[in-house]
């Protein structure tokens, strides 16, 4: 079995000595990460890292910023990168893991903001969750900052955690957290933007 984590790092640069012990002392196989805010080429020792920056600003005319995503892979898997993505808003990359005579698994890692209207930021939210790849062997984990009772009981709900609960529902898949978990603290708040969902039967 492999053991696939995802985490938002809030900036690879700061996080990376962390993120390193994790890895070793945890004997991740696959690490998506999200927010890594890299503007040059993310190494790692012992994995192939797949790795999708953020290339164009929130605002036109401002300065690139925050952002990102990566899949760390350790070496000995047999990994393939699929597809990358990236608007104004979200960034996308996808793989694929060969595991012998086994069927392939396809993991999609996704990072979509909060997009609020203000003179930093005229950006569209054209995140669209029909666009998600769907299937018996997929999972897909990312920062969506889209909230569902069935994902987050903290926060209040939106209408896009209601389309993406919807969607999943349509296509067999399912929410993995534990919706009584956060994944974001912030002073005493809590909220679980972070989602990650696979099928309904595994």
């Amino acid at each position: 079995s492999l053991k696939i984590v995802s985490v938002n790092c809030g900036n690879w640069g700061s996080s990376r000595s962390e993120i390193m012990e994790g890895l070793k002392a945890h004997d991740i196989d696959i690490l998506c990460m999200q927010e890594t805010w890299a503007r040059t080429v993310i190494t790692v020792p012992g994995y192939t890292v797949y790795q999708q920056n953020r290339t164009i600003a929130r605002k036109q005319g401002r300065t690139i910023a925050g952002g990102g995503v990566a899949i760390l892979c350790k070496e000995a898997l047999r990994t393939l990168q699929t597809t990358t993505y990236v608007d104004r808003v979200t960034e996308r990359i996808d793989i694929i893991v060969r595991q012998g005579n086994g069927p392939s698994i396809h993991i999609c890692n996704v990072y979509r903001p909060p997009v609020k209207s203000s003179p930093e930021d005229d950006s569209i939210d054209d995140f669209d969750e029909t666009e998600l790849p769907c299937g018996q062997n997929t999972y897909v984990v990312g920062a969506f900052h889209l909230h569902h009772k069935c994902w987050d009981t903290f926060a209040a709900g939106d209408k896009g955690g209601e389309r993406l609960y919807t969607w999943m529902c349509e296509v067999g898949m399912k929410p993995w957290n534990d919706r009584e978990e956060a994944t974001r603290l912030s002073g005493d708040q809590r909220s679980s933007p972070d989602v990650i969902f696979g099928p309904c039967t595994v």
